[in-house]
């Protein structure tokens, strides 16, 4: 009668070792893929945002909204792109108080700033609240003074370059004038709104410096940049 074979210590080890070597292969793999799915979303609420200005300019006689110091609550472009993205007539944090958040930005509200990223908003039924912030919006074309003409809203007609001119942008704070505001948050790379309406991904590299490249921050000027 033979007698019933058993795993030695040795091929547990053999075994145990064997999927530990798969799931060290799997695992990055799996990381990126939700790092994509993450880039994807972003894509999708920017896009969400660049249907908004449209909007906002077609009813507007090619005004872009002016965005302030606050632009996500107290300044029209916030109240504007609120009430369009979310269909209601208040700020979009009582309907969905996530969509600002990238879902790539996983840092938490303890590190947080006021007024930088995050701001204080009504969330709806009296209530406020502080909300994270992770997009940015290009202060060069918004405007933020209606009596300085330096820093004035745009008209579209005002922007020579609008498929070169960043409106929204993955940012540290809710304002995008230099280089140092961007937030390469997607495996590297930061997703870009731009006038025209379309959003692309870029690295750092191929983000012009502040005032270098006016194309991208003011939709002006005589030097191109390399996207």
């Amino acid at each position: 009668m033979k007698k019933k074979s058993n795993f030695t210590l040795i091929e547990l080890l053999v075994v145990i070792a064997i999927i530990a070597i798969l799931a060290a292969m799997l695992l990055p793999a799996l990381a990126k893929a939700r790092e994509r799915a993450r880039t994807t979303s972003c894509l999708s609420k920017l896009k969400q945002v660049g249907l908004a200005v449209t909007s906002y300019l077609d009813s507007n006689a090619g005004w872009l909204p002016y965005k302030g110091s606050n632009w996500y609550e107290d300044s029209l472009l916030g109240y504007y792109l609120a009430s369009s993205i979310s269909n209601i007539n208040v700020n979009v944090a009582s309907k969905n108080p996530g969509f600002f958040l990238c879902p790539g930005d996983t840092k938490p509200m303890s590190d947080r700033a006021d007024s930088v990223d995050e701001i204080w908003c009504n969330v709806g039924g009296g209530q406020w609240a502080y909300k994270p912030i992770s997009y940015g919006a290009n202060e060069r074309v918004f405007g933020t003074s209606l009596t300085n003409p330096y820093v004035a809203p745009h008209k579209i007609t005002q922007i020579k370059y609008p498929a070169k001119t960043q409106c929204v942008s993955d940012s540290l704070r809710r304002s995008t004038t230099t280089y140092t505001d961007i937030a390469f948050r997607h495996l590297g790379t930061a997703n870009i709104l731009f006038i025209d309406g379309h959003v692309k991904g870029y690295s750092p590299l191929r983000i012009p410096p502040y005032n270098d490249f006016q194309r991208f921050y003011y939709g002006v000027g005589s030097v191109d940049w390399n996207d």
